[in-house]
């Protein structure tokens, strides 16, 4: 019976640590972990971002 209990809580255990590791790991590391790309401006090029909001969601549009 106990053999049981701890094969049947495994499991669930380390779907619980894992997610405790992820907060807390999402807590110390920065984000972006890596800085973005900058954007050339000597191309001319730019990009036009549309927020689209409703009563019920909000979307972004690229």
């Amino acid at each position: 019976m106990l053999v049981f209990l701890k094969r049947a809580l495994r499991w669930p255990a380390a779907v619980v640590l894992a997610a405790a590791f992820a907060i807390v790991a999402g807590t110390f590391v920065p984000r972006p972990l890596w800085p973005a790309a900058k954007a050339d401006m000597a191309t001319g090029e730019t990009h036009r971002i549309l927020v689209l909001a409703n009563p019920i969601h909000t979307d972004i549009a690229f």
